[in-house]
């Protein structure tokens, strides 16, 4: 993988404007060169190699059994082909250990300093990469994420633009004055849609988890 692959990379998320309704977010299409965006498809694990969301130690038990994922740390790649490991071992080294999430700490700092204030300094930062699989019935209702996100950045991977409807939903909660501290998912009945980021061939959403971030996936009922 050449540098110019990563230039355009990190370019491309340093110019992006950032949103800032319903909540700081931007979304970026063609984030990474063709080649390579072909190449993480063929490199895509079957089902067998990911595990059940509610078998991962990360939510209650059995929930979501409609979503599985693979953890990009070396531990759960090592289950992969060697081309398949190799692939995501060196894309995970060339983009994640700390470069992306301190270039993202410093585009969203104003709104870092407006959530933690004098609590900044004592932040520790840590990442945390997996490939997610969702499958139909799939759905979750407005949520801020958990209490400990910093931000968030979902990367699109599907093979054409046939499921673009499908992607991530923001919402604004009707009572204007409600906030959630993350945690629980609400009724949808509560919230009127904002947008829905489309699910389009390789784009990435990026957000940062406030008090207000409420954001879900509408019931998936294609195949």
């Amino acid at each position: 993988m050449s540098s110019g692959v990563e230039a355009q990379f990190f370019t491309k998320l340093g110019q992006a404007p950032i949103e800032t309704a319903p909540f700081p977010h931007f979304y970026i299409e063609n984030i990474f060169p063709d080649g390579l965006y072909a190449q993480m498809l063929r490199n895509l694990p079957a089902d067998g190699d990911l595990t059940p969301l509610g078998e991962s130690g990360l939510v209650t038990p059995g929930a979501y059994p409609e979503r599985s994922i693979l953890r990009l740390d070396g531990a759960e790649t090592a289950r992969l082909k060697d081309a398949q490991r190799n692939f995501w071992d060196d894309l995970a080294a060339r983009f994640l250990g700390g470069r992306l999430t301190e270039m993202l700490f410093q585009r969203f700092m104003p709104h870092v300093l407006e959530r933690f204030g004098k609590k900044l300094l004592k932040l520790r930062l840590a990442e945390q990469a997996m490939l997610v699989r969702d499958r139909t019935r799939y759905s979750l209702g407005p949520h801020t994420d958990a209490p400990h996100r910093l931000l968030t950045l979902l990367f699109y991977l599907p093979a054409d633009r046939s499921l673009a409807h499908l992607g991530t939903t923001l919402y604004a909660p009707k009572d204007k004055s409600f906030r959630c501290k993350g945690g629980p998912h609400h009724l949808r009945e509560a919230f009127n849609p904002v947008h829905t980021v489309p699910y389009k061939p390789n784009s990435v959403f990026a957000f940062m988890r406030t008090d207000v971030s409420f954001h879900g996936v509408e019931p998936i009922q294609d195949e």
